[in-house]
């Protein structure tokens, strides 16, 4: 992978409070490969198909549906995995649902160049969201 490049093909669909506050983030990576430093991109509306290990791209429409891009660049390092944190986001969000629940969309891509020594990556990201 380098700098700039999609982790994956698709975006991942996941529920929400319909408004809040993203207030913090943690990046489980299991693979333990490198240090793998990674963006995560929030949106409001699917993503085109994105190549895996390729550029990351989205159209300006898309790209007008971010919510947020969160930067995990400092890992601890656990032997056999890393744990990356965020905190203090304070990112306050309102979908546009009239549902008590929405749907926001996950992409990750990759802030360093790495290589993938064995297994696949298995990025894990949660959010803490008050509401």
């Amino acid at each position: 992978y380098a700098n700039l490049d999609a982790i994956g093909t698709i975006a991942v669909p996941f529920t929400v409070p319909r408004q809040g506050v993203i207030q913090s983030a943690t990046h489980f990576d299991r693979s333990d490969n490198a240090d793998l430093a990674v963006d995560l991109w929030l949106f409001r509306s699917q993503i085109a198909l994105q190549t895996d290990n390729s550029a990351f791209s989205v159209t300006d429409g898309i790209h007008l549906t971010a919510l947020t891009r969160i930067s995990f660049t400092t890992a601890g390092d656990a032997a056999l995995n890393r744990l990356y944190e965020v905190k203090n986001i304070g990112k306050a969000y309102v979908l546009d649902c009239q549902e008590e629940w929405g749907t926001l969309y996950a992409f990750a891509q990759a802030r360093s160049a790495f290589v993938v020594a064995t297994g696949p990556i298995l990025p894990r990201f949660t959010l803490d969201i008050l509401v």
